[in-house]
């Protein structure tokens, strides 16, 4: 048996990077947990590839969250809203969009509503208020970056220009 292993490399504006050094939860093998709930169509949240979904630990007790990629070079953010109708949405981005700006996603139904911000691992995080913002996986982890607004803060949040390691800066601009 041979395995073979594809590293898409993505060109930006910052030069040349590794899909897994942005998403390093992408990097792992997929475990039965990283698969979506039976009756999430992946072909119709952005034709993700169902071999690429990984679950993303969000601290958000009414969502759950998985990133994925599709045949064309996204990366997709997938929301799920288990006890809201199971309304599930996905916000996806090219990967040279996802390294400058990540992939936001908002979802809103009946019981409620989820926001929530996919950044690449790179991203220093903690000039973020903590006031208004909660986040999972702190830059370098084997994992994925995900802000996700405090019950009621997300009207507050402004956008904000975080460093890089690297000493790039990137933009969060929050959903208005």
């Amino acid at each position: 048996m041979v395995v073979a292993l594809l590293a898409l490399a993505v060109s930006t504006e910052r030069g040349q990077a590794e899909l897994e050094d942005l998403l390093p939860v992408l990097a792992a093998p997929q475990t039965a947990g990283d698969r979506v709930p039976e009756g999430v169509d992946l072909a119709t949240l952005g034709a993700l590839e169902p071999d690429s979904v990984r679950r993303v630990e969000g601290r958000d007790s009414d969502a759950q969250y998985w990133v994925g990629t599709t045949a064309s070079n996204e990366v997709c953010l997938i929301l799920h809203l288990p006890e809201n109708d199971g309304a599930t949405a996905s916000s996806c981005a090219p990967v040279s969009s996802f390294d400058e700006r990540g992939v936001p996603i908002r979802v809103s139904g009946t019981g409620g509503s989820a926001e929530a911000y996919l950044l690449p691992a790179d991203v220093d995080t903690s000039t973020l208020p903590p006031a208004l913002i909660e986040v999972t996986g702190p830059a370098g982890a084997v994992g994925a970056t995900l802000v996700s607004p405090r019950p009621g803060a997300a009207g507050s949040l402004q956008p904000t220009q975080l460093e890089r390691r690297g000493g790039d800066s990137f933009a969060f601009v929050p959903l208005r």
